[in-house]
């Protein structure tokens, strides 16, 4: 049993509105669009002009009885890059809302907004929260989209994730949004919870991480990225000689950086030791630097998936800390690097090359980046999942994937190995 807490203090809640109006960035002036799975990692003007006001809170959101969120689970989903889903509607029509932490409030996608990156507003019902009006910020979401690989509506921030307590369990995968935290550990739990504190800077959630250093460093919690970002100048105080992958890149609208893959000896967290933690390694002043300072914040990297993925999570907004139970992690560990060279997308409908990961195979027999993936050993893609596609590339090192591919220059078949391109340490 847990103690049950109730909701937050109306004066509370309107301070911390007031922290948030900035809500979403707009993709024109004070975004951070990262294509790589995160949109929406700083905004440095938390008072803009056009922000959701007090108004899109009004309280109409339900009675004041507790909603029992465990007996009402979400309809949910695991998205291809590890995050988690949920089904809201926006003026009645049926979406996938993604919960992602680094969001400050909520995205809707231009499909939802009519092409608009202002706010508007819009009936919104998700789990215990219906609104006849809340103001919800247009934005393109299809960098999410092609590493989650499904449609998705709007994004599930943090003027949300404050005022909840939600639970992801991504072996099943099962989500659910709770309005208080229940007095009952999540289903499928047993013992105690991990726990891993975080604090909200200029609302977005900073936590810290051991990696072998005397101090820990501060990273982004952010639920809507694939893989685990660490700056450089941490990584080369613990590198120890782990393989490098190359290829892939740290893009969002305010630039681009080359990154490569590494593993760090120990990653420490929620009081747990890692070993050989997968880490994407970006320069020390990335693009993004500046844009964070401006903003009052300061991380060394971006905590994504490829770790809070290892674990059923309780993200508990009330208390700003994460509850974490330790889940069979195999169907993500194993293969996320023992496969063939290449990092798919789903982008207009069709499968992408987004990444030529190297040394590998792949590299070496030329494919590029922007060619269409159509088909693996005979299989059309066309019906299959970007999950699926994931999945189809994985195997024991040394086995034969035949891919079906459409370049500039026309259609062609290769037969391409599947590597471990990223052995443990």
């Amino acid at each position: 049993m847990r103690p049950t807490r109730g909701w937050m203090a109306p004066l509370m809640f309107a301070v911390i509105l007031l922290l948030v109006v900035g809500g979403c960035p707009a993709d024109d002036d004070d975004a951070v669009d990262d294509d790589t799975g995160d949109d929406d990692t700083a905004d440095d003007d938390t008072a803009d002009d056009d922000s959701a006001d007090d108004d899109s809170s009004d309280d109409d959101s339900a009675d004041d009885d507790t909603w029992d969120c465990y007996a009402n689970p979400m309809v949910s989903a695991i998205g291809a890059d590890g995050s988690g889903l949920m089904q809201g509607t926006i003026d009645g029509t049926d979406y996938w809302f993604v919960m992602d932490t680094a969001a400050q409030g909520v995205c809707g996608d231009l499909e939802v907004s009519g092409g608009s990156t202002a706010y508007f507003d819009a009936a919104m019902t998700i789990g215990p929260w219906e609104y006849e009006t809340w103001s919800i910020k247009g934005r393109d979401l299809s960098p999410n989209e092609a590493f989650i690989g499904v449609d998705i509506g709007a994004l599930f921030g943090q003027i949300l994730l404050i005022q909840s307590y939600v639970v992801f369990d991504p072996s099943i995968p099962q989500l659910y949004l709770c309005d208080s935290v229940p007095p009952e550990d999540p289903p499928g739990t047993s013992g105690e919870a991990l726990i891993q504190t975080f604090t909200l800077e200029n609302q977005f959630p900073v936590t810290r991480v051991g990696v072998g250093l005397p101090v820990d460093v501060p990273m982004m919690l952010d639920t809507g990225l694939p893989v685990t970002y660490l700056t450089e100048d941490i990584f080369e105080q613990v590198d120890a000689g782990a393989d490098r992958i190359y290829g892939w890149d740290f893009t969002t609208s305010y630039g681009s950086d080359e990154a490569f893959v590494s593993r760090v000896p120990t990653f420490e967290f929620a009081g747990e030791t890692i070993e050989g933690q997968d880490v994407v390694v970006i320069p020390t002043e990335h693009h993004l630097a500046v844009i964070l300072a401006g903003a009052g914040v300061e991380v060394k990297g971006f905590l994504g998936n490829s770790v809070m993925d290892r674990y059923l999570m309780g993200m508990n907004g009330f208390d700003s800390e994460m509850e974490l139970w330790p889940v069979d992690a195999e169907w993500l560990d194993s293969g996320r690097w023992i496969r063939v060279g290449l990092e798919i997308t789903w982008r207009e409908g069709q499968h992408v090359v987004e990444f030529v990961l190297g040394p590998s195979d792949a590299e070496a027999q030329g494919i590029v980046a922007g060619d269409r993936l159509t088909a693996i050993d005979g299989v059309d893609c066309g019906p299959l999942s970007l999950l699926e596609v994931h999945q189809a590339l994985r195997g024991n090192p040394g086995e034969i994937r035949l891919l079906a591919l459409e370049g500039d220059e026309g259609a062609y078949q290769l037969e391409v190995l599947v590597e471990d391109l990223l052995p443990a340490l």
